[in-house]
């Protein structure tokens, strides 16, 4: 019996760990977009299709840049910084690699690339860098207005984290009081069939 206990009780003290490990960060998807532009629509319709448990992993971040100045220099000082050159939008960097132009496949190749960073530990972020320096504001809304829009701009993707690191962390909270009730609870149990 006293083995059964011990057994429950680590199991129980081990459920705080497994929960904190399981959160993640989101994935920046940076979008430099013109409005208007057929493929940059495409993008964003891409990435607003896929399903919920993909969108949890990523933040997509627009910048646009045919009529924002600022936008279009953030866009130049990240090719120059990757060491490349910039030939049309969609121009899409997430982490240290970017991909030019959209399709089907380039959203796949994205997303696999997304997916890998995710469960990884990498956490590279060229454009945020850069984007505080010339403070940059990313673009609100979608090049494509019937789009109903599941992903974040960056604003909204920072108070999407902080409430949901509290909401974690008042869970471990939560389970750690219930492990030390049970706990104690179990001592006191043993201590009872002692006397």
């Amino acid at each position: 019996m006293k083995k059964l206990f011990m057994l429950f009780t680590l199991i129980l003290l081990s459920i705080p760990l497994s929960i904190k490990a399981e959160e993640r960060e989101k994935v920046n998807i940076y979008l430099f977009k013109g409005d208007g532009c057929p493929h940059c629509a495409d993008a964003e319709t891409y990435f607003n299709s896929l399903s919920d448990e993909e969108k949890n992993k990523f933040n997509l971040v627009r910048y646009e840049v045919w009529y924002n100045e600022t936008n279009k220099e953030l866009m130049d000082k990240v090719a120059e910084r990757l060491e490349e050159t910039v030939t049309g939008v969609p121009y899409i960097v997430v982490g240290e690699k970017t991909f030019s132009g959209f399709t089907e496949d380039i959203g796949e190749e994205i997303m696999n690339f997304v997916t890998e960073m995710y469960e990884g530990d990498s956490r590279e972020d060229v454009v945020g860098d850069l984007a505080e320096e010339l403070k940059a504001e990313p673009t609100t809304g979608t090049s494509n207005p019937d789009s109903t829009d599941g992903t974040d701009n960056k604003e909204e993707a920072s108070t999407r984290k902080n409430e949901n690191a509290s909401k974690g962390d008042a869970t471990i909270v939560t389970i750690t009081v219930l492990s030390v009730i049970v706990v104690a609870c179990g001592l006191l149990m043993a201590a009872r069939n002692r006397m």
